[in-house]
């Protein structure tokens, strides 16, 4: 999966967590940041997953940016995804089940369209039409194909930048599909709705630890819809929000997602550290100090694995440190 972006501090958390959580897991994400000037590659790092790359881009667009991603991916094939694309926990799977039973060499689903308002408007690949590309959904997620394909289409922008309108996913899937319409092979579609996109919300933009807290939460609503939640990812975000809960003074929804941490990992001793610590006000304070913390300024997520002050919770000789 190719990801462009640029300054989504945001939502790409939701996307990269959307796709490490697939009942399909055989996969890789290449996110590419165009030149971000926020918490972006925190954000996409945030996951501590080996699946997830982020590679820098020069700031020049989303439609180079996505040709440099589609020139690194590895895998045999490829979809993009923007920052305000959802998928279904079984998108991949569905797709892959397509391919499979079709021979099909381009696969393409439905989604639906949430706007701001909260009304919704279902897409999907209309089957029959005069128009070749009409019968496929051309938006981020909703069609995958051959790496090769896309990577073909897209270097192209290098030559020819597509107009400031078109969005540079249709136009690589519409050229991608060409293709295989060309070489007169298989196109399979289905009304199935696996993919969700959102309007972009203007909200006032956050940082520092509301931002890992916002991501924490964030990833943990992907992953209650999944029907096998991964449990290192529950345990690392829940840890991420809830050291940022605590040194916001935010108690209950630090200990909160440090139970989630204790429930998703049982045998490691230091969630139950963390979450016997939060119940502790003075010593959390202490431990959780934003003002002696140099990550708050950092773009980089606080790790769940590194050391923290040590703090004392069975007897003088215990020395084992929590974080």
């Amino acid at each position: 999966m190719v990801v462009p972006v640029r300054d989504r501090a945001e939502s790409v958390g939701r996307v990269v967590t959307g796709v490490l959580t697939q009942t399909f897991s055989d996969t890789e994400i290449v996110v590419v940041d165009d030149g971000s000037s926020d918490a972006t590659v925190a954000a996409a790092r945030a996951a501590g997953d080996e699946r997830v790359r982020v590679i820098q881009h020069d700031g020049t667009g989303v439609a180079l940016a996505t040709a440099a991603g589609l020139d690194v991916a590895r895998g045999r094939w490829a979809a993009v995804l923007d920052a305000d694309t959802e998928v279904s926990a079984v998108w991949l799977a569905r797709m892959g089940r397509l391919v499979d039973s079709t021979g099909a060499r381009f696969a393409t689903c439905g989604g639906e369209q949430r706007h701001v308002d909260g009304s919704t408007t279902e897409i999907s690949p209309r089957a029959g039409s005069s128009d070749p590309l009409a019968g496929a959904c051309l938006r981020s997620g909703a069609f995958v194909t051959e790496t090769r394909l896309l990577r073909t289409a897209a270097a192209r922008f290098r030559e020819v930048p597509p107009h400031a309108d078109a969005n540079p996913t249709a136009v690589i899937g519409g050229e991608a599909l060409r293709s295989v319409l060309d070489a007169d092979d298989v196109v399979a579609r289905t009304p199935e709705r696996l993919v969700r996109w959102s309007d972009q919300l203007v909200a006032p933009p956050i940082d520092g630890d509301e931002l890992r807290l916002d991501w924490a939460f964030q990833a943990l609503d992907v992953l209650a819809r999944s029907p096998i939640p991964d449990a290192d990812l529950l345990a690392r975000y829940a840890t991420i929000g809830g050291v940022a809960a605590a040194r916001l003074r935010r108690r209950s929804e630090s200990r909160m997602l440090f139970r989630v941490a204790c429930l998703s990992q049982p045998e490691v001793r230091k969630h139950w550290g963390r979450l016997v610590v939060s119940y502790l006000a003075p010593i959390s304070d202490r431990v959780w100090n934003p003002l002696d913390d140099e990550l708050v300024d950092s773009q980089e997520p606080a790790d769940a694995t590194v050391d923290e002050p040590t703090v004392d919770l069975t007897e003088p000789a215990d020395t084992e440190t929590y974080r």
